[in-house]
């Protein structure tokens, strides 16, 4: 199928297969799979920067790594969670968002890369991210009605 175009005089405007808007990107199926896929760049790039410079600086007690967990990287997963995180999604859009926990449970844990993820949730006291943004959408509908 020909993807529409617009021109104004000499210049054509071109449809694209996913806009960035206020930090969610949209894609044309409103799959939000490539949202999830710009978060997992973004949460590796600031994990890897806090734990470097943390470990260049100081020693990271567990308490300050739960505390940067809950602080930094939580709220850049589910910022305008309830825009793209619906009640019942995909089951590979649930796989990908519950494999962001991954590299900041295992930091937060300091345990092996071969654990399980659903072993890092219960080792971190933790909520999986799917049922953490299944609560937060529920609070959002509780309170905007």
């Amino acid at each position: 199928k020909r993807k529409p175009t617009i021109r104004l005089d000499t210049y054509s405007l071109k449809c694209e297969p996913s806009i960035k808007l206020l930090g969610v990107v949209f894609d044309s199926y409103l799959s939000f799979i490539p949202h999830v896929n710009y978060l997992q760049t973004k949460i590796l790039a600031s994990t890897t920067k806090l734990l470097n410079w943390f470990h260049f600086h100081f020693r990271v007690s567990p308490s300050h790594m739960r505390q940067i967990y809950h602080q930094v990287i939580l709220p850049t997963i589910t910022y305008a969670a309830p825009a793209w995180w619906f009640h019942c999604p995909l089951s590979g859009l649930r796989d990908r968002v519950l494999s962001l926990q991954r590299i900041p449970l295992l930091a937060l844990t300091g345990a092996y890369h071969t654990t399980r993820t659903a072993a890092l949730h219960v080792l971190a006291n933790v909520l999986p991210l799917p049922i953490y943004l299944d609560q937060l959408c529920a609070e959002f509908m509780l309170f905007t009605l």
